[in-house]
This record gives C-alpha cells, sequence and structure tokens, in this order.
C-alpha cells in the first residue's frame, strides 16, 4: 500500500509510518509538498486543512491513500489548546481523527495573534520544535512528542476507514 502524506515535516512522516504500522503489514510513506494555509486557528480550519493536504497529496502521486494532517490551536473558555486532526483520501471519501489537547501558556498564547505556533516558540525558546518533538513536549514536560502527539489523530482517522459500522 502506498500512502501520500501532504508534508515533508519529520515529525508528520515519523508519525504516519508508526499509525499505518498498526493497520497494514506492508506501506510505502510518500512525503509531497502541497499548498497549506497558514497555522489554523479552529477545528473547522484544521478539518479543511488536513481534507486539502489529503486530497492534493492523493491527486500528486499514484497512491492508495493521501493523508493531510494539521496542528491547530483553538480558543475555549478564554484559553488557547494546541491540537492535531488527520484526514485520510481514499479518492472517493474522507476519514478523520483527532488527537489530544494541551492548553498553551498565556506567553505563547498572546504571540499567536501576529505569528505562527512554531515561531512563536522559536522566539521565545530559541529552538524551532516543528520537525521533532513539537510544542506538545514543552507542554507535558517531555512526556508526550509531535510525533506520537499526531499518531494518535492518524490511528482515529485509520480506525474510522478500516472499521466501517455503517
Amino acid at each position: 500500500m502506498k500512502l501520500v502524506l501532504g508534508s515533508k515535516n519529520k515529525a508528520k512522516i515519523k508519525a504516519l509510518r508508526d499509525a499505518a504500522d498498526r493497520f497494514y503489514p506492508e506501506f510505502d510513506v510518500e512525503p509531497v509538498d502541497v499548498d497549506a494555509p497558514d497555522q489554523p486557528m479552529s477545528l473547522t480550519e484544521a478539518r479543511e486543512g488536513a481534507k486539502s493536504r489529503a486530497r492534493q497529496a492523493y491527486k500528486k502521486k499514484e497512491g492508495d491513500l493521501g493523508v493531510g494532517v494539521e496542528g491547530y490551536v483553538d480558543r475555549m473558555d478564554g484559553k488557547v489548546f494546541l491540537s492535531v486532526w488527520s484526514a485520510v483520501f481514499n479518492g472517493e471519501e474522507f476519514f478523520e481523527g483527532g488527537g489530544g489537547r494541551s492548553r498553551l501558556p498565556e506567553k505563547i498564547s498572546e504571540k499567536l495573534e501576529e505569528k505562527e505556533l512554531g515561531d512563536a516558540i522559536k522566539e521565545l525558546m530559541g529552538e524551532d520544535l516543528r520537525e521533532g518533538k513539537g510544542a506538545v513536549s514543552l507542554l507535558t514536560e517531555g512526556e508526550i512528542g509531535r510525533p506520537e502527539f499526531t499518531e494518535r489523530s492518524l490511528i482515529h482517522a485509520f480506525g474510522n476507514m478500516e472499521n466501517r459500522w455503517d
């Protein structure tokens, strides 16, 4: 099975490999560049972004499935949370899944009006976490990294596709 990922981000590639390994005995992952919007600022934007990435990936390369992943921030009750959404596209329909949520500290969330989360963290911490452990590693004291955080949403998406209850 060939899985085409709408991103070349190393953390997303690892997450996809780890999630797919739970469902498929043999598969290849091919990351491709796609057009993607700025940092999604809501679940609705993240869903649209993940589906767009999956659709574009599917159309760019001959593969069995297109996969899209979007990290996003969302405001709830005056607080800002980090989460992730994934979509798998088989050429006809989407299968989606979400991940956990971690609250962002105010000193980070207040910078999101002017810059993306990765840029805000790089400015505050002096380190770019996007390709590796991710912002979630800071929020969970290193217990969960970006690949694991993202993997959960992909597991939900693959599970929705493989385990049809309708």
